[in-house]
């Protein structure tokens, strides 16, 4: 079996067939895949599933949600049962592998300590990585409780691997490829100083100096007029480098101590 997170929630059987769940029995499975390998007791799950709503007797429609889902399984899968009673809950037991997310996280974190040395394996394996994301983490459970704070960990790591993807191949002379790339991830997380420090950086390793200034000026406007802030005297710098003749940006700004990913 195999659970797709990273976008709207899939969970796969035999010969990839999709089994069909229910809006709870996702809300379940989501619970469960959040804390994979640990048991959950049953009043985490009944709020989980119904948070505020919860039935006349949780633990009944709980067991019959847990047995029906178990049943699902059991027909389109291959193995012993993943969802496995406790004594105080219930436990998702599954191979980190086979969840789209943790295999993400471990491919991504491999990935990531290659750039410097190996950056075209690098950036291979980050696509690679970042390409198992179908849409935002955990969508279909997005105003759950249970999954906000692991949709925010998995938003920070996507962000790291698209920093580091981004890094090797402005290194590899493919500064020009990132921009439109670049350009979309700083208007939509304005205050990430490397995002801006990366566009910056790719738009001086193609002659594009004149526009340097511009974007700085740009983010500098969108800080104050959005959230009252200023950019690090860091990026200050690091801008004014940039306005120069082309160089080595990334060697620049890996020089002033700047955290690219």
């Amino acid at each position: 079996m195999r659970i797709l997170v990273l976008g709207a929630l899939e969970v796969h059987g035999r010969d990839a067939c999709t089994v069909p769940l229910t809006s709870q029995q996702g809300l379940l499975i989501s619970a469960m895949t959040v804390h994979v390998g640990e048991a959950l007791t049953s009043d985490r799950l009944v709020e989980a599933v119904w948070e505020r709503s919860a039935p006349r007797d949780p633990d009944h429609a709980l067991h019959t949600l847990v047995s029906r889902l178990r049943k699902q399984l059991a027909l389109a899968g291959d193995g012993e049962p993943c969802v496995v009673r406790r004594a105080n809950g219930y436990v998702l037991e599954l191979e980190r592998s086979l969840i789209d997310a943790l295999d993400f996280e471990d491919r991504s974190a491999a990935a990531r300590q290659k750039v410097v040395e190996r950056p075209e394996q690098a950036s291979t394996e980050l696509r690679d990585a970042l390409g198992l994301w179908r849409g935002d983490a955990y969508i279909d459970a997005a105003y759950s409780s249970f999954a906000q704070p692991e949709i925010r960990r998995l938003t920070e790591l996507r962000l790291l691997a698209c920093h580091a993807a981004i890094t090797a191949e402005i290194a590899l002379g493919r500064a020009e490829a990132v921009i439109p790339e670049l350009l979309a991830l700083t208007e939509r997380f304005p205050l990430r100083e490397p995002l801006w420090i990366l566009l910056l950086s790719a738009l001086h390793a193609t002659a594009r100096t004149t526009e340097v200034a511009g974007t700085a000026e740009r983010m500098r406007a969108i800080l104050r007029a959005e959230h009252g802030v200023v950019p690090s005297p860091v990026f200050e710098a690091l801008a004014s480098e940039l306005e120069g003749p082309p160089t080595n940006p990334l060697f620049a700004a890996q020089a002033r101590g700047v955290a690219l990913f």
